[in-house]
């Protein structure tokens, strides 16, 4: 076996003026080496797992500690694995929960909404009536201005076609409206229908002159009046106008809570012509306010 320590060392400075007394003798220094030489620490026909001083005793294996090894890790491997199945599940459920509480909630708002809407369409049963009628027996305000707006709310939530200013026929024509076509093919109605659309920005005066230079020069022409092509073009379009009094300063119009009053509520004017009514007795508006229903105009357009 080669010697383990085989290396010269480097000359050191001074050695060679050290005492002989203090090598060692060639005699010891063949013992040593000789020592060396046969000194093995561990034979080669040795393991390490073999040598007792190495390893220390055998362990010996116990089975029924490796079963209950075995037996825990498989145990507690479907223990957390059902844990999770369990909490995934549960936040299944809540989930679902809440979809349906939505659900629920969304379906209760669409039938408040249609029956709402059956309601304002169809008309309200008795019961709603009987609430109704309590509601509007409840008390007004004592501010003036409010319990002036709580009546005109009043009216609006009874207005109906019958109550509305129409006339009979005209509601009649809203309700079964007429299906067939216009005749205008007569000449002397398509020349008045030319002339009243051609002056809608003008007065009735410039009509009425039109239709006097007419009559100069056609004495045979059968021209309608002003009133008369007004009339017509009622009847033909089923466009109506609702005049009502108003206030002369265009304040408000006499309607609603306000139809009986005879002196404006806002600016104290009177209703009527007050040199009129000291001389005839007769009650002639100051000024008028016109509207054209809504309705009829639609049904004017189709």
């Amino acid at each position: 076996m080669p010697p383990l320590f085989d290396f010269q060392p480097d000359p050191v400075p001074g050695l060679d003026s050290i005492s002989s007394s203090h090598l060692q003798t060639p005699s010891e220094e063949t013992a040593l080496q000789r020592g060396l030489d046969t000194f093995d620490p561990l034979p080669s026909d040795t393991s390490i797992d073999d040598d007792p001083a190495v390893t220390g005793p055998p362990i010996e294996n116990d089975p029924e500690a490796d079963g209950e090894d075995s037996d825990k890790s498989d145990s507690d491997e479907p223990e957390h694995g059902s844990l999770a199945q369990q909490e995934a599940e549960e936040r299944r459920e809540l989930i679902e929960a809440a979809r349906q509480a939505e659900g629920l909630r969304q379906a209760a708002d669409l039938a408040a909404l249609q029956q709402a809407l059956q309601d304002a369409s169809l008309g309200r049963s008795s019961d709603d009536i009987g609430d109704e009628d309590h509601d509007l027996d409840d008390p007004m305000s004592t501010i003036e201005t409010v319990q002036l707006t709580q009546q005109f709310i009043d009216e609006i939530r009874s207005a109906t076609l019958d109550n509305g200013g129409l006339d009979g026929e005209t509601v009649k024509r809203l309700r079964n409206p007429p299906t067939g076509l216009v005749n205008i093919s007569d000449p002397d109605i398509r020349l008045s229908l030319d002339i009243f659309l051609s002056s809608t920005n003008a007065s009735e005066a410039v009509y009425k002159s039109s239709q006097d230079a007419i009559h100069r020069c056609f004495p045979d022409c059968e021209m309608l009046s002003f009133y008369a092509i007004k009339k017509l073009i009622s009847e033909l379009s089923g466009v109506v106008a609702i005049e009502d009094d108003m206030c002369i300063n265009s304040c408000h119009a006499y309607v609603g809570p306000l139809a009986n009053h005879e002196a404006c509520v806002i600016c104290g004017e009177p209703r009527y012509d007050p040199t009129e009514l000291a001389l005839t007795g007769v009650k002639v508006p100051r000024l008028k306010a016109t509207t054209f229903p809504l309705g009829p105009q639609l049904q004017a357009r189709r």
